[in-house]
């Protein structure tokens, strides 16, 4: 069961235009990292999108930006994410607030938690909250905590890492906050080995984070900027990859539907990416597992990674133990999909 699969439709146009690259003299900066982030565009409804070497590289951009031109001076995460995400803040020399709670129905924070600890913090409207969509869904209540983030003055940023293509009441991911930014590695929902791509309505950030990639050299008025640019061959094989979006979400979702239709057979817990108002990418396939029944029987039953399998601060709620993942990716095999249906059968 190779995980890393991509559609032929992808491998058939990178293979058709990687000759264009050569030809064309523009191995770095041309025209298919354009292409990239238009198509990005177009797909979320962005005003600007930037291409990145990786969803690190843009969310470290944006807060720098956001530290040095806006004056936030702070930063928080959520307990349910990645080591990396403490790390952007302290990079950029900016002080850790702590970690909102997650919540073991999506492993995401509540409106609830969010508001109850934003009422905690001292000085608030210099605070950046980093919210990480978990598990390839828009967290279903960000609309709310988008709202509770303005009253406080905080700045909600996106890590959109898991969520390309995912959406809620039509909106994707990285368009509720003020910037969000999507991960193209390899393991990924939407995978073209490495590279991320920032997303924003703000006129002001969109028109710095282009900048900001090539060192602000031909305005020459900013204080910040690095080199985080992909080169265009591997903006070609992300285009080449993004183009067969749908063809990729909907190969999971039949996945994911097979799965959802066992669990609620065999009265199982998961979280849900398909309902009237939610559209996920199934990055994960995460069945709650409180009991930690499932868990206990590593071994009988064909398992991923958990989502995460630490806590960025004290895990109330048990998530780390308290779910599995399920295999769930593009082209893996319906057989595969059967066998670890079966296995789930066979603990009842």
């Amino acid at each position: 069961m190779g995980m890393i699969k991509l559609p032929e439709g992808a491998q058939t146009f990178f293979k058709d235009n990687i000759d264009s690259v050569f030809e064309s003299g523009c191995i770095a900066e041309g025209p298919w990292i354009d292409a990239l982030e238009q198509e990005v565009r177009s797909i979320v409804g962005s005003s600007f999108s930037t291409s990145f070497c990786s969803n690190g590289a843009g969310l470290n951009a944006i807060l720098t930006v956001l530290r040095k031109e806006r004056g936030f001076t702070k930063y928080i995460i959520q307990a349910n994410t990645m080591y990396g995400m403490k790390l952007l803040g302290d990079n950029v020399g900016m002080s850790y607030e702590g970690a909102v709670p997650s919540s073991i129905d999506t492993l995401m924070p509540t409106a609830s938690q969010v508001d109850v600890f934003l009422s905690g913090l001292r000085k608030p409207a210099q605070t950046v909250f980093v919210l990480s969509h978990i598990g390839g869904i828009v967290n279903p209540d960000v609309e709310e905590i988008a709202d509770i983030c303005s009253s406080y003055g905080v700045c909600l940023v996106e890590d959109c890492a898991h969520s390309l293509g995912a959406t809620l009441n039509g909106r994707h991911s990285g368009t509720f906050g003020l910037a969000g930014v999507y991960s193209l590695y390899a393991t990924k929902a939407i995978p073209s080995g490495e590279g991320g791509i920032s997303v924003t309505n703000d006129d002001d950030l969109g028109e710095k984070l282009a900048r900001f990639v090539k060192y602000d050299r031909f305005e020459m008025k900013m204080d910040v900027g690095l080199n985080l640019r992909v080169s265009e061959i591997q903006a070609l094989l992300s285009f080449s990859v993004i183009r067969e979006l749908q063809t990729i979400l909907d190969d999971k979702r039949e996945i994911g539907a097979l799965y959802d239709k066992a669990c609620e057979r065999l009265g199982l817990r998961y979280v849900p990416q398909q309902t009237s108002v939610m559209a996920g990418n199934y990055y994960k396939y995460i069945l709650l597992d409180t009991s930690g029944e499932l868990r206990s029987k590593w071994g009988c039953i064909d398992q991923t990674s958990p989502v995460y399998g630490y806590s960025m601060d004290e895990d109330r709620d048990g998530i780390t133990s308290g779910h599995i993942c399920l295999p769930i990716w593009y082209g893996l095999e319906r057989s595969a999909v059967q066998n670890v249906i079966g296995q789930l059968e066979g603990l009842q």
